[in-house]
């Protein structure tokens, strides 16, 4: 096992870089959280800037991981990590390049009905809570699972659907419903073959 994964080794190869790296790491770190918390409070507007302000604190969380995983001289991971970091960088890159009202709350729409998505594969009556189940039942370690469920999942799903009714969101949730029934774009079930779902991820990422 040594031979594929000398832990000692690596430390000590690595001494140098992991030294200058730390330090530098947990100051942009710190100070990054000093401007979210700034920025959090002087924000203006409605929840359009969570758009610039998400994507930030998840750099700062990423790069959070990477100062300890390249402090056990894991670097394989920590550019995995590192990688999210970066596309979250893109991210408010592309809200705050220009017409950032409109983006952020594109931003917020979308994260919304991805939380409607993950509220909704929790709930064995909803249509996503069925296809989940099925690809679990069919899987000889996901049939073993016992899955959480929210007992007012309907009442809770309603109340961040309401949210997208906000006037300031109300063009950015009628283009998401807009793309989202474009058939190119509509997500195969889970319960679809890996291939056919990976070229429906290809598709969105060309034409989006």
């Amino acid at each position: 096992m040594s031979d594929l994964l000398d832990r000692e080794l690596s430390l000590t190869a690595s001494a140098t870089l992991r030294d200058a790296a730390r330090p530098v790491l947990r100051e942009v770190v710190d100070y990054g959280l000093d401007a979210f918390k700034r920025c959090s409070a002087t924000a203006e507007g409605h929840d359009t800037p969570l758009g610039i302000l998400f994507p930030f604190l998840h750099v700062l969380e990423m790069l959070d991981g990477v100062e300890i995983l390249l402090d056990a001289a894991a670097e394989v991971p920590a550019t995995t990590t590192l990688r999210s970091a970066f596309e979250a960088l893109l991210s408010m890159d592309w809200v705050a390049r220009e017409d950032s009202e409109r983006r952020g709350a594109a931003y917020v729409v979308a994260e919304m009905h991805r939380r409607l998505a993950r509220m909704e594969r929790y709930d064995p009556g909803t249509e996503r809570g069925k296809q989940l189940r099925a690809v679990l039942a069919a899987d000889e370690m996901g049939r073993t699972l016992a899955l959480p469920e929210t007992p007012d999942g309907a009442a809770e799903r309603a109340e961040v659907r309401s949210l997208l009714d906000e006037p300031h969101l109300a063009g950015a949730a009628a283009e998401y419903d807009r793309v989202r029934a474009s058939s190119l774009l509509s997500d195969p079930p889970p319960t679809a073959p890996r291939p056919v779902r990976r070229r429906a991820t290809e598709r969105r990422l060309t034409t989006a």
